[in-house]
């Protein structure tokens, strides 16, 4: 993409970042700085929820950095937006994605048969949650290795 590309979806980035609706991070290798890929966390309308979400490029899977990512974004959440409750979901065929929620303190909530559109059908997902009340006081995840 060209850099003229890439304004109008950073300055909606930045906008949202300054209103505190919406922050996304990139995920990157600490000592090469290679992108690995995306996380960010949303503020849904109920008051007191927000929603994560992650992405890993697939080279970079099973390293253990979605875990450490998203460990870290739901503590922000938590401590710094004053979240009462964090959700989450992903489709039902990415089991990894099941993992990482869990590894992170997340309970599974329900499935959610239309959970979004992908090539004009509906792709089921499984949601989760962890509340502020109930969530435990957990260790961070070591740092992943290369």
């Amino acid at each position: 993409q060209a850099i003229e590309e890439l304004q109008g979806p950073f300055e909606r980035s930045r906008a949202a970042w300054l209103a505190g609706t919406d922050y996304n991070w990139t995920i990157e290798d600490r000592g090469t700085r290679e992108f690995l890929g995306r996380i960010s966390i949303r503020r849904e309308p109920a008051a007191g929820q927000w929603s994560l979400g992650f992405w890993v490029h697939p080279t970079h899977q099973g390293h253990g950095y979605a875990r450490e990512a998203a460990s870290a974004i739901v503590e922000f959440g938590f401590e710094r937006l004053a979240a009462e409750r964090i959700t989450a979901a992903h489709a039902a065929w990415n089991q990894a994605s099941g993992k990482v929620l869990v590894g992170i303190g997340m309970t599974f909530v329900r499935v959610n048969p239309r959970g979004f559109m992908k090539r004009g059908g509906w792709v089921e997902e499984r949601e989760y949650e962890i509340q502020r009340q109930r969530r435990a006081i957990r260790p961070s995840p070591a740092r992943p290795t290369r």
